[in-house]
Formats: C-alpha cells, structure tokens, sequence
C-alpha cells in the first residue's frame, strides 16, 4: 500500500514529533509498507518478514500463501478458546526426532477444570500413523492420569509419524508430528 511512514519520533516535555528523516537523512522509503508488516493481534509468533523484498511483498506468491494462512487461522479456535468449553484437554511432551533404534517414549497427563477427586483418571486412544506408507503401527487404549505418565510406544521403522491422542466428546483431541531417521552408518560416519 502506499503509505510513506515517519522514521523517527522525538518526545521532549510531555508532547511528541514525528519526522521525516533519521539523524538528518531522510529515510521515507520507496513509500510502501508490507501488509505483513501491520499484524493482526494474535499472530505476531507467525509473521515473516523479507527485508529485501519490502517494496514487493504482495506480488510474492509465498508471502500470499502465508498471509492467506495468517487469515484463516483466525476463523480457526484457539486452545485458550477449547479448554474453555471443554472440561478435559492432554498435556504432552516428546522428541521431535527419535533414531530406529530408539524406544519412541511420550509423556502425556490429563487436565481438566474437575477436581482431581471428580476426574482422577481419562481413558484416552493413542495412534501413530506413518504419513509416507498410511500404516497405523500404534493404536492403543490407555488409562491417562493427572500425573505426568511416560507412555514406550516401542522402536519404530524410519518415517513421519502423525501422533493423535483422544478421548470421549467431552475431552479436546490432541496431536504432533515426529519423525524416526535411520541411524547413520558407522562408515559413513567416520
């Protein structure tokens, strides 16, 4: 858009200017400022800013993408907004990366807004879905309690892997992505 924008600003007794120039150069820019660059609440941890593409953002088929990605989230709930409406929710803690000869260990735990007496333990279903061969190599009924558990999901071959952990309709789902990689070979390695 164009939209020329102060460089500085002073603030001396109480009142405060704008100007047009930084220590005496002036710095208006070619007179556009990005899109992304004005940030809609909520997704400053997702912006993206290429510097040396300030004056053509809107022209990058990437920076659409994302923009289009940024405005759709929006639609999207939140996990602040789920846990609201919803009594039960999981905690959970992994690697993102294993080796094949690893055992894939999580911990999971249940929250909830119930009392520890009232909800002491939820029943959860966890699958390991591998996204490159579509095959279901965990699928798995447990017993999740408040307390942090550690759950051995074994060794597993190399690939991407969909991790989902759900309950009954009261319980927000849950899921990740890891990945296993081959162990190097020690040949090659050296």
């Amino acid at each position: 858009m164009d939209q020329p924008t102060p460089q500085s600003v002073r603030v001396q007794d109480g009142s405060t200017e704008s100007f047009w120039d930084l220590e005496g150069r002036g710095l208006t820019g070619d007179g556009t400022v990005p899109g992304i660059s004005a940030h809609l609440d909520g997704t400053e941890d997702a912006r993206v800013f290429t510097p040396q593409l300030h004056s053509r953002l809107q022209a990058e088929g990437a920076m659409l993408h994302h923009v289009r990605g940024l405005l759709g989230s929006l639609d999207q709930p939140s996990p602040k907004d789920l846990r609201s409406a919803a009594p039960v929710w999981f905690s959970y803690r992994g690697e993102d990366v294993y080796l094949t000869d690893d055992r894939v260990t999580v911990e999971l735990s249940a929250e909830s807004h119930f009392s520890e007496s009232q909800l002491p333990v939820v029943e959860a279903t966890v699958v390991l879905h591998n996204r490159s061969t579509g095959q279901t190599p965990v699928r798995r009924t447990v017993t999740v309690a408040r307390q942090r558990q550690t759950l051995d999901l074994g060794t597993l071959p190399a690939g991407t892997y969909e991790m989902h952990v759900s309950g009954d309709e009261r319980t927000v789902p849950l899921s990740d992505v890891l990945v296993v990689a081959e162990v190097p070979d020690e040949q090659e390695s050296g």
